[in-house]
């Protein structure tokens, strides 16, 4: 059942503190100190990199940590380098980075790498730190085994990344898809060189060569569109179980699969494309040619959010919404995914992870305005939250007390303080 009741409760109770200002600006929503008060500061002082919070942590974080630097903020910077400390003082060489736990693990280093870059010189980056971000990236990269989906073994995901770069003829195709771990682990590396850029210092050939393979798979397998929007890998996720039934545009128990030839990425993957390819892109100076590539990649992506997956409101709907494809498809995702095998991600219930700020790293005015009109909605009616939230509702898992449910989605909470914030970078 929808688990509408006690959302509406928490909303009309905190409307008039939070109240939607018409679209334009601030509204009483926007108020960081509160925020930070309520949200981002308790959510910091406990430990994030745990078992099952790290992984929502990378997500959440990573617009407040940005904005703590953009915007010069003593008190957040502190909270953050407090979080990374702790971190830092804990065994981190022992930390578990087998094949199933690098996931979560990768998308906490990032945040961890991205402090890095923006606190040097500061004084606020632990020590240890990079030398246990560098450990453990190359500890994925060449030593931990790596599977590929037809059970072969690596030493290493750069075997792995390796084998999906020059293997073609599959099974599924699938097989060869570029996944979150890898591009996590690009993405650390362009965190690493930047920093050894900032220092005077050569940048280690276990990173360079990181970066090289980075390189191959954007040139090998983006695909340019008419408009300079692109798409990665197109068609490489058709027949995978979460994709079989994107040709259909509507929820209906019982429903046959419909695969789409050709299909795009999911949104809600994509999105951390984002600041990816920003890591990717500063790794290097403006006018390298690496550089000019990643940047022609960072402005393709906001044109094919804009043009194709964005949809702005429209007919008395007052939310920004993302297409489930960034291609610009709106079919299911996911259909069968939990424990109910008639449930999924309908038309537009990808639109949630809008709410985490990302695409505000690809730094295109339309999507900053896009932002600051997604802030001032908050509180969202029970009906959109259904839509942008629902399925986390109704598919709950152990999070943090913050962001669990309904936390995450309550006016002044951690969603909309992410909206603000990302349409303030």
């Amino acid at each position: 059942m929808r688990t509408m009741a006690l959302l509406l409760g928490l909303a009309v109770a905190a409307g008039a503190l939070w109240s939607c200002a018409g679209g334009t600006g601030s509204n009483a929503g926007a108020d960081l100190d509160s925020m930070w008060a309520d949200t981002l500061s308790p959510y910091l002082a406990d430990d994030q990199w745990v078992a099952d919070y790290r992984y929502d942590a990378g997500h959440f974080l990573m617009v407040p940590l940005h904005y703590a630097y953009a915007a010069g903020l003593p008190d957040w910077q502190a909270a953050f380098a407090d979080q990374f400390s702790r971190f830092t003082a804990t065994d981190i060489e022992s930390i578990d980075l087998s094949f199933g736990e690098q996931l979560g693990w990768t998308q906490y280093l990032y945040l961890a790498s991205r402090f890095c870059v923006l606190a040097e010189g500061t004084g606020q980056v632990p020590e240890g730190l990079e030398a246990a971000l560098l450990d453990c990236v190359l500890r994925i990269w060449l030593e931990e085994p790596a599977v590929s989906y037809t059970g072969e073994s690596f030493t290493g995901r750069r075997g792995l990344a390796l084998w999906r770069l020059s293997t073609h003829e599959v099974e599924y195709s699938y097989y060869r898809a570029i996944q979150d771990v890898e591009l996590h682990v690009f993405a650390i590396a362009g965190d690493l060189a930047q920093l050894y850029r900032a220092r005077g210092l050569d940048v280690r050939a276990s990173i360079v060569d990181i970066l090289d393979v980075a390189q191959a798979a954007f040139e090998q397998e983006v695909a340019w569109g008419d408009d300079g929007g692109w798409l990665l890998q197109p068609g490489v996720w058709t027949d995978h179980p979460d994709y079989e039934y994107a040709g259909r545009t509507a929820e209906v128990p019982g429903m046959d699969p419909l695969p789409v030839p050709g299909i795009a990425s999911d949104s809600s993957h994509a999105h951390r494309l984002a600041r990816w390819l920003c890591s990717l892109r500063d790794a290097g100076s403006a006018g390298d040619p690496r550089y000019d590539m990643y940047q022609r990649l960072v402005a393709g992506l906001a044109t094919q959010l804009t043009r194709h997956a964005l949809v702005p409101p429209s007919d008395g709907r007052r939310l920004y919404l993302v297409t489930n494809y960034v291609d610009g498809w709106n079919g299911v995702y996911r259909w069968g995914y939990g424990d109910d095998p008639d449930d999924g991600y309908g038309p537009y219930e990808l639109s949630g992870t809008w709410l985490l700020g990302w695409w505000a790293f690809l730094g295109d005015p339309e999507v900053q305005t896009a932002y600051r009109q997604s802030a001032a909605c908050f509180p969202l009616t029970d009906d959109e939250v259904q839509l942008v939230w629902g399925w986390y509702l109704d598919h709950p898992r152990v999070r943090h007390p913050l962001i669990a449910d309904v936390a995450a989605i309550r006016p002044g909470g951690l969603l909309q303080l992410d909206c603000t914030l990302a349409g303030r970078l």
